[in-house]
């Protein structure tokens, strides 16, 4: 049987359908499915879903016995004027599908025009998502500002960390490491963009006297 949820409100009624008359249902031999085949975009199925188990279970009894239950059974008997009926009222629960999100990554070389200083080597960058260590590399560039590529995951993480524990020789980190501020307005519910900032390490200035 198929039941359609107008998808109008948070709560709403999906319908009824009469299954049979009890005695004649055999309640140990009668199984309930409940799927969802198809769910809204962006929802999940949640609780309440499942199968197949007898009626007998949902009733809270198997033949011949039965069981305290920790929540009341989803059936009951109810007198109708055709004699006893089972009576279901089954709750189920969607959860919101989340979204993939994206860890864009970017190492910008800061000038200092009088050095001289070039811009081609690779480093490696550690990211740290939720624990789970990601290595990252960051190619040779011809330039100050080089792409370090992106990392996508299945949903928003709670935590990132961002360490570059080998810089290229000369150059110091200075912004772009460390923990990652989810909140900031460079990050959006489904993506952050990262720049890893380096300096020269050191500025040596010789004086020549004539």
């Amino acid at each position: 049987m198929t039941f359609n949820c107008p998808g109008l409100h948070a709560r709403e009624e999906c319908g009824t359908h009469l299954l049979d008359t009890y005695p004649d249902l055999p309640l140990d031999q009668t199984w309930l499915t409940i799927s969802e085949p198809n769910p809204p975009d962006g929802w999940i199925p949640g609780s309440g879903f499942g199968g197949p188990s007898p009626i007998a279970a949902w009733l809270g009894c198997l033949p011949g016995s039965c069981s305290d239950l920790a929540q009341p059974p989803a059936c009951h008997l109810e007198q109708a004027a055709t004699g006893p009926r089972i009576i279901c009222q089954l709750l189920v629960d969607n959860l919101a599908r989340p979204f993939p999100f994206t860890l864009h990554l970017r190492k910008l070389y800061r000038q200092v025009p009088f050095m001289g200083m070039t811009f081609a080597w690779p480093t490696l960058l550690d990211v740290i998502v939720d624990g789970v260590t990601h290595t990252v590399l960051c190619p040779a560039a011809p330039n100050a500002t080089t792409d370090c590529g992106s990392l996508t995951f299945p949903e928003r993480p709670r935590s990132v960390i961002i360490g570059e524990p080998a810089p290229p020789p000369g150059w110091t980190p200075i912004s772009g490491i460390g923990p990652v501020d989810l909140t900031s307005p460079a990050c959006q519910p489904s993506s952050c963009a990262v720049t890893v900032v380096n300096v020269p390490s050191s500025l040596q200035i010789r004086v020549i006297a004539f």
